[in-house]
């Protein structure tokens, strides 16, 4: 039986460009360790293809909010 899929599910092809960790690391001016270290503790969220790792664009806008955010409330920002 075949389920439809929820609007809750990832929706990588919708508009949202995927980015490479590369590229994230160029948006974001850090290096692709600090990115992968980021992915890895769960505050970056990816999209898995097979063995490749993407990154949706509005994700990484997301991620930048929350680092705002924290800066700000941390008496940084």
């Amino acid at each position: 039986m075949h389920h439809a899929q929820t609007t809750d599910s990832p929706r990588p092809l919708e508009g949202d460009t995927l980015l490479t960790a590369r590229e994230v690391a160029q948006l974001l001016r850090v290096s692709r360790t600090y990115v992968a270290q980021e992915t890895r503790a769960g505050r970056l969220p990816v999209i898995r293809l097979g063995r490749s790792i993407r990154y949706r664009h509005s994700a990484v806008e997301h991620y930048l909010t929350q680092a705002t955010d924290r800066g700000t409330q941390d008496g940084q920002g």
